[in-house]
């Protein structure tokens, strides 16, 4: 699990890198990186079109929040990273607790 900090508004690029035992994990050619992002109530973010592979042999995945997505009175946020690779196999980073995500007004 890790801690992100934002800042209310933030519309700039929050990069991660996906791991596997941390190693930089290899999303296959073909695959689906989509982000589940929920607010402190469980409200999935609507984070369609915002999600990119930056460098898919590093596992580097960019979110480009809207400027309405990360709002300081719906955090803490948490965030998993879902990678559903050619035949539909679906694997999640982090695999156990989800990313913690605090977001604090301007």
């Amino acid at each position: 699990m890790t801690f992100v900090d934002v800042t209310e508004g933030w519309t700039g690029a929050l990069d991660f890198h996906l791991k596997v035992d941390g190693v930089f994990f290899k999303i296959p050619v073909g695959a689906t990186v989509t982000l589940v992002l929920k607010d402190k109530n469980a409200a999935v973010v609507d984070v369609t079109g915002d999600i990119s592979v930056v460098d898919a042999d590093l596992g580097k995945v960019r979110y480009l929040p809207d400027s309405t997505d990360l709002v300081a009175a719906n955090s803490p946020y948490t965030a998993h990273w879902k990678v559903t690779d050619g035949a539909g196999a679906i694997v999640f980073f982090p695999n156990g607790e989800a990313d913690k995500w605090q977001v604090f007004k301007q």
